[in-house]
């Protein structure tokens, strides 16, 4: 249960608060925080 809602909710809502500051400033840090998800989506 823990391991799905550190890999599930809270990673997501960080990505999603993060992407209006990276939309600002450049889509390359959004796209390395995909591939972290990825990755450890991954993993589970």
């Amino acid at each position: 249960m823990r391991m799905q809602a550190q890999a599930g909710c809270p990673r997501h809502s960080i990505t999603c608060s993060r992407v209006r500051v990276t939309r600002s400033e450049g889509r390359e840090q959004f796209y390395i925080d995909v591939r972290r998800i990825y990755k450890f989506t991954k993993k589970v």
